[in-house]
């Protein structure tokens, strides 16, 4: 049997040419090579950008790529199987502020949300505030993609009985996102307004 995939074979495998179900291959390859541990803690290098910067500088020109790749493959991990996530819930919930990438916060985002909707992990009230300031600042933040608001808004309602400050600004936030909408988001702004005044 072939031993766990170190950090640089990982890296190796997230630059390669893109081809159809990416994500889900490289899934498979670090959960067959039980490297996923080894990926969580890539991972949490990037976000806080420490000791995986000597070999992420040696990949410059693909940071980028890096970064949202790793996140992308996180979130395939943790939607095939969550108990992946059972030693690394706390370190999530603390890597989530940081998270700058702008394409990684989509995914962050989904996975918090489910995170939280499922009630897999319980945090402390400084790590909600956190995640929902957090929430906020990538929900108005002009180089917002669509799919990023949608999971920050999703995130936030999550988070309304546990952070006070959430009910008072998710109306003026979904106000924002309501200006010229696309058809999926008109469609999510239905569903969050009936939740919203439950």
């Amino acid at each position: 049997m072939q031993g766990q995939l170190s950090k640089t074979e990982i890296v190796d495998l997230l630059i390669s040419d893109f081809y159809k179900d990416f994500a889900k291959n490289i899934r498979d390859i670090l959960i067959s090579r039980e490297s996923v541990p080894v990926l969580i803690s890539l991972v949490i290098d990037i976000v806080n950008k420490n000791s995986s910067l000597t070999l992420i500088s040696s990949f410059k020109k693909h940071r980028e790529k890096i970064e949202f790749r790793s996140a992308y493959i996180l979130e395939y991990v943790y939607f095939y199987d969550c108990n992946f996530f059972n030693d690394f819930y706390p370190h999530f919930f603390n890597l989530f502020p940081k998270v700058q990438n702008e394409s990684s916060k989509r995914h962050f985002a989904k996975i918090m949300t489910d995170i939280l909707k499922n009630r897999r992990y319980t945090g402390s009230n400084e790590q909600y505030e956190a995640i929902a300031s957090a929430c906020i600042e990538w929900i108005i933040n002009e180089r917002v993609r669509v799919a990023v608001q949608v999971w920050s808004i999703e995130t936030l309602i999550m988070l309304k009985s546990k952070v006070l400050f959430v009910n008072e600004i998710l109306e003026e936030l979904m106000d924002q996102v309501s200006f010229k909408p696309t058809p999926g988001m008109v469609v999510r702004l239905r569903k969050w307004r009936n939740i919203n005044t439950v």
